[in-house]
């Protein structure tokens, strides 16, 4: 479980599969690491598996050596929660539609039950809030620090995110269905 709060940006080194990266958390073998919103789990030599699924639904297999990934360590019990709950499991890669201090994002319209004005959304792993909906794309507003301190600010149109939507939207409307 992460909270959408990045805490580094790694650069990817290798990319294939194990994923390399070069980044200064302290990990050890088994540590679950949000990679651009991916929960990935530490192999023995520090790298990253990927399993088809990852590589299906994410940007991950579209890393090249030298791009920048958002990283944040696994929540902890002693850890606040300054953002929202993000559980990895990236739902969509989507396309960038226009880029800068405000991201629009395209969606599959299936995915437009778990998006809400003012909602949470996981876009690289970062916890935003959606500051514009349409029934083809959400907007983001990214403040100067979040420019600053993620792979956010180097997006540019076209580019492919991984969106993880809010993982309590996903259960209320689970239980909806039931």
């Amino acid at each position: 479980m992460f909270t959408g709060i990045i805490k580094s940006v790694g650069k990817v080194e290798n990319t294939g599969n194990p994923l390399l990266l070069k980044h200064d958390l302290d990990v050890s073998a088994g540590d679950s690491i949000s990679v651009n919103g991916v929960c990935l789990t530490v192999n023995d030599e520090g790298a990253f598996d990927l399993m088809e699924e990852t590589l299906s639904c994410t940007n991950l297999g579209d890393l090249q050596a030298g791009d920048m990934v958002n990283l944040e360590p696994a929540l902890t019990l002693k850890d606040g929660l300054d953002g929202h709950l993000v559980a990895g499991h990236v739902d969509f890669a989507a396309e960038v539609l226009k880029a800068g201090d405000v991201l629009r994002i395209s969606f599959p319209s299936d995915y437009g039950k778990f998006l809400a004005l003012k909602g949470s959304v996981s876009v690289n792993g970062t916890s935003l809030t959606i500051s514009g909906l349409s029934e083809e794309f959400f907007e983001v507003s990214l403040v100067d620090f979040t420019l600053k301190n993620t792979n956010l600010g180097d997006l540019k149109q076209g580019n492919k995110v991984n969106i993880e939507v809010d993982l309590i939207a996903r259960y209320i409307q689970r239980m909806i269905e039931a």
